[in-house]
């Protein structure tokens, strides 16, 4: 599983996030960024907004 921090309310998928998903090998990549849901952006990405972190 890895991490990645954005301050954008609306994270996408980026293509440094898929380089990290195949040269780490990642089975799953959690985006938080400063919102309250949970939403999933790609099978193997999900947006984690900062107030809905206890669920990590």
């Amino acid at each position: 599983m890895g991490y990645e921090i954005k301050y954008s309310a609306s994270p996408k998928v980026t293509k440094s996030m898929r380089a990290a998903i195949e040269t780490l090998q990642l089975d799953h990549l959690t985006i938080l960024y400063p919102g309250e849901r949970r939403i999933p952006i790609a099978a193997d990405i999900e947006a984690v907004g900062l107030g809905n972190m206890n669920g990590l």
